[in-house]
């Protein structure tokens, strides 16, 4: 059982515990209580104790998060941000013509960016004549999660480029060296301010993290091994278009929770995007 389901378990077991012994008392009426003082008096006791913990948890755990409310809609502004910028990166790293990357990123980002656009040159910017966005969320839809061809099309050509390869791995290194940094400055604030559900979702970051390094080591076989199979080439493919779905979901639900806060609320298309997501929520998407 998570932290946060003994939180919630503990004052709805104190209660029915005192519900329960009361009923014996009244209006059972059982006996054992009046034949047996020093028990009754340890049970009570223990109600106390129970009913004043769980008391006193729920209103510490409502004073720290209304006191440090501010450094959640900061750091879930942060987690979105840096998210998207990832989700852009891998974008940008096929050619895409999409805002400028966090310095962080852009310094590797940039040569393998003009290298794909060298590559892709006979490739249109607007795959199948649909916005980048609406083929994005297409992509996440679960009753369609394989409509990634327009990412395969442009990925068959670079992966069998070993200038690009390199300097794919390198952007790969360095969003996952931003994300951890982040992973890393704000987890310990989630768990100061007992905020739970957050403190778990974090879990989920780490583990795109982890699929990042999974992509690269694909990479880094065709790159080092020059072992491009047809099985090859296809797990490479599958893993980047996965991810570039993940990272955008991963956005998405951080600027929900920023959007929760906020004083004056986007009602644009990024929220809706947000929205559709989470009610398209997979599985694993949920902490």
């Amino acid at each position: 059982m998570s932290v946060f389901s003994r939180r919630v378990a503990v004052p709805a077991i104190a209660v029915v515990a005192a519900a329960a012994i009361g009923l014996t008392d009244w209006p059972v009426g059982w006996a054992f209580w009046v034949e047996h003082p020093l028990d009754a008096a340890l049970v009570g006791g223990l109600l106390v104790v129970l009913l004043t913990v769980a008391i006193l948890d729920t209103y510490l755990r409502w004073r720290e998060s209304r006191r440090w409310s501010s450094v959640g809609h900061v750091a879930a502004a942060e987690f979105s941000h840096v998210f998207d910028q990832a989700a852009q990166t891998m974008l940008s790293l096929l050619a895409f013509d999409l805002p400028r990357a966090r310095q962080e990123i852009e310094t590797a980002l940039a040569e393998p960016r003009a290298r794909a656009q060298m590559l892709l040159e006979s490739l249109s910017n607007a795959p199948s004549g649909i916005e980048l966005a609406e083929l994005l969320l297409r992509q996440r839809d679960p009753d369609d999660p394989g409509d990634d061809g327009w990412q395969r099309e442009r990925l068959n050509v670079l992966v069998r480029d070993t200038e690009w390869l390199q300097g794919a791995h390198e952007t790969l290194v360095a969003v996952s060296a931003l994300q951890l940094a982040l992973i890393s400055r704000w987890v310990s604030s989630f768990a100061i301010v007992n905020d739970d559900a957050h403190l778990v979702r974090v879990e989920r970051a780490l583990r795109l993290t982890e699929a990042a390094r999974t992509l690269d080591s694909s990479l880094g076989m065709l790159f080092v091994r020059e072992d491009r199979t047809t099985a090859n080439l296809e797990n490479a493919m599958r893993r980047w278009s996965s991810l570039v779905a993940s990272y955008r979901r991963e956005a998405n639900y951080w600027y929900l929770r920023y959007q929760q806060g906020a004083e004056v609320p986007d009602i644009g298309p990024r929220r809706r995007e947000a929205e559709r997501d989470r009610e398209l929520a997979l599985p694993g998407d949920r902490p």
